[in-house]
């Protein structure tokens, strides 16, 4: 009975343990696991941005940081980077950059409302776009955001150059049920191989030359 059902699952002359032995597919990945890296990784850039937010050239380089950490984390915990992986961390990274300027600004424009209207940092936050009709501040604000995102960008070009010049694992071919007889490959014709890498036509070729080899000693020796 139980050779029946293993017929009906995997075919006829299959060996189940061929299919509980296969390796399970580990670098499968992770996407929702991956964001969540890359929203830490942000965070961290995000971090810097506030605490450098007037120091130049180290707050640029805090925009490196970002990049490089959100797509660090994001391959650390979804198990490996790939194009949707990218897209993922760069509108994320935009979001951040952009929202930590913000909170900047709003700081700043909230230490000087503070001194003449009952205010939160809350109602500044919400209020900042508003003084963005002052040509100074507009100019001040993009000129920070561009620096920001031209940083950013460096430091994700050598994870992206990585993943580009990484070179895909080796697959091996799909395989079915039809093309397992008794946990043994074979070419769709019955004729089980040892490699995977031999042709049912090299192992005749191969056969056909040790023959011919044979008979020649046999001629020899005579």
């Amino acid at each position: 009975m139980a050779d029946s059902n293993n017929e009906q699952r995997y075919g006829a002359g299959v060996n189940p343990s061929f299919y509980s032995n296969l390796p399970a597919d580990e670098n499968k990945e992770k996407v929702f696991l991956g964001t969540i890296g890359a929203i830490l990784g942000a965070l961290v850039g995000a971090i810097l941005i506030v605490i450098f937010s007037r120091g130049g050239i180290i707050l640029s380089f805090s925009g490196v940081v970002m990049a490089y950490l959100s797509l660090l984390l994001y391959g650390k915990f979804a198990g490996s980077l790939s194009k949707k992986g990218i897209i993922i961390c760069i509108i994320i990274m935009i979001i951040t950059v952009y929202v930590s300027e913000w909170c900047v600004y709003s700081y700043e424009l909230y230490k000087v409302l503070i001194e003449e209207y009952n205010i939160t940092f809350g109602d500044a936050f919400l209020a900042f776009h508003s003084y963005l009709d002052y040509p100074d501040l507009l100019k001040e604000f993009i000129g920070n955001i561009l620096m920001l995102y031209l940083f950013t960008a460096l430091g994700a070009i050598p994870k992206i150059r990585e993943f580009i010049k990484k070179k895909p694992s080796d697959v091996s071919a799909p395989f079915s049920p039809e093309s397992i007889v008794g946990g043994q490959p074979y070419n769709g014709n019955g004729n089980r191989f040892n490699g995977p890498n031999t042709s049912f036509k090299d192992t005749n070729i191969a056969a056909k030359a040790n023959s011919v080899q044979a008979f020649d000693e046999r001629n020899i020796g005579e």
